[in-house]
């Protein structure tokens, strides 16, 4: 696994093959290709949301900042975090070119 996959500047989108849904304002979803689950909070279930269109990271992370009590530097680390997971375990997709 490269914890460094998804960067600041990378653009992000949400792997077709995820079944994915809502339920008290948290997404569970799961993986087709490696049949596991999924539970979001809710911020993983907003950049869920935001991932519906390919998003620039630091797209994501400008839609967050308003809505969570969270300084700038602590949002970008748990965003990557939780984006180099999802990515790890083929969630969400590098989009390239």
């Amino acid at each position: 696994m490269n914890d460094d996959a998804v960067g600041i500047n990378s653009t992000i989108v949400r792997d077709t093959g995820i079944v994915f849904n809502q339920l008290d304002g948290e997404t569970i979803m799961m993986s087709i290709e490696n049949g596991e689950y999924y539970g979001m909070n809710a911020m993983g279930t907003r950049i869920w949301d935001l991932l519906e269109t390919p998003r620039r990271v630091s797209e994501i992370r400008d839609a967050l900042m308003p809505d969570f009590d969270v300084e700038l530097e602590q949002c970008e680390k748990d965003i990557l975090a939780f984006l180099n997971l999802m990515e790890s375990r083929k969630v969400i997709k590098i989009v390239t070119g």
